[in-house]
C-alpha cells in the first residue's frame, strides 16, 4: 500500500529568502504525523504545499501514490485542510460555510444536511450557526473551517495548527474527534507548536528548524531518545533544535 503522504527534495523560496530547504516526508496510511518547529521554521508552508495551495519550487509531492501536479481536483476532493488564514467568507453564516464547503466537495444535500448538523452540535457551534462568521471570535472561526474540513469526509486531513485560539471545551473534544478519525483510517498531518498534542494523538512527529527536517521518527522512538523522562518527547525537540533547556532565558523576579 502506497503512503499517503510522500514529498522527495521539496524545497520553497519567496525571492531569495529559502523557507523549505529539500524535505523528505512520508506519512503512511492510517497514521497522524505531527509536524513540530518555532515559528518560521516552514510548517505552515509545508501544509500549503500538500494542499496544491502552493506550488514547491523544487521537488515533488505524491498524494496516495499520484503526484500532485497543479490544481488536481480529482485528488483534491480527498483531502479535509484547515489552513492558518481559515479562509471563511465573513458574511456567510456559519451554517451556510459549511454547507457552502460540502457543496465544493459535491456531497449529496442529504447527507450534508446531517453531517453538518452533527459537526455544528459536536463543536458547539449550535447557537452560533445561523450568525455571520463576521461576528465570530477567532476560535468560533477556527471550529468552522475545521467543520468545513471535516464535511466531506477526508480521506487525509492537513490541519494548520488545529488548537490554536480555541477553548478548553473545544480542545478536548478535537483532540478525541482526531483520535477517532485516526482509529477509523483517516490519515492527518498536522503543524504544531504544542508539544503536548504531539504526544496525545501523533503516532509520528517530523521536526523542523531553518526549513529543514533535523528529526524524524515514530513518537514511540523518539520518545525512547528523550533524556528527560518526564517529559522525553519536549527534550528531543530541544535536543533537535539544539537548545539547551537549562539556560532558557527566565524571568530575575519569577
Amino acid at each position: 500500500m502506497s503512503a499517503a503522504v510522500r514529498t522527495v527534495g521539496i524545497s520553497k523560496s519567496f525571492g531569495s529568502t529559502k523557507v523549505l530547504e529539500k524535505l523528505d516526508l512520508e506519512v503512511e496510511r492510517g497514521a497522524c504525523y505531527g509536524l513540530l518547529g518555532a515559528n518560521g521554521a516552514g510548517k505552515t508552508t509545508t501544509a500549503r504545499l500538500l494542499t496544491g495551495v502552493a506550488a514547491a519550487s523544487a521537488g515533488e509531492i505524491f498524494l496516495f501514490g499520484t503526484q500532485l501536479r497543479g490544481n488536481d481536483r480529482n485528488l483534491l476532493r480527498r483531502i479535509g485542510y484547515l489552513s492558518e488564514e481559515l479562509a471563511l467568507f465573513e458574511y456567510l453564516t456559519g451554517s451556510e460555510q459549511i454547507s457552502f464547503a460540502a457543496r465544493l466537495y459535491g456531497i449529496d444535500p442529504a447527507i450534508e444536511d446531517g453531517r453538518r448538523k452533527e459537526l455544528l452540535e459536536i463543536l458547539d457551534l449550535e447557537t452560533a450557526a445561523d450568525r455571520l462568521v463576521a461576528g465570530y471570535s477567532y476560535g468560533m472561526r477556527k471550529k468552522t473551517a475545521l467543520a468545513a474540513a471535516l464535511i466531506a469526509d477526508p480521506e487525509l486531513l492537513v490541519l494548520d495548527e488545529p488548537l490554536e485560539g480555541v477553548d478548553t471545551r473545544s480542545r478536548i473534544v478535537i483532540e478525541r474527534l482526531l483520535a477517532d478519525l485516526r482509529a477509523r483510517g483517516v490519515t492527518i498531518f498536522l503543524t504544531s507548536n504544542s508539544v503536548r498534542l504531539a504526544e496525545a494523538i501523533c503516532t509520528d512527529i517530523g521536526i523542523l528548524d531553518g526549513g529543514t527536517l533535523v528529526a524524524q521518527g515514530s513518537l514511540t522512538t523518539l520518545l525512547e531518545r528523550g533524556t528527560d523522562r518526564e517529559r522525553p518527547l519536549e527534550a528531543v525537540v530541544l535536543e533537535s533544535l539544539r537548545i539547551d533547556g537549562d539556560r532558557l532565558p527566565k524571568l530575575s523576579w519569577a
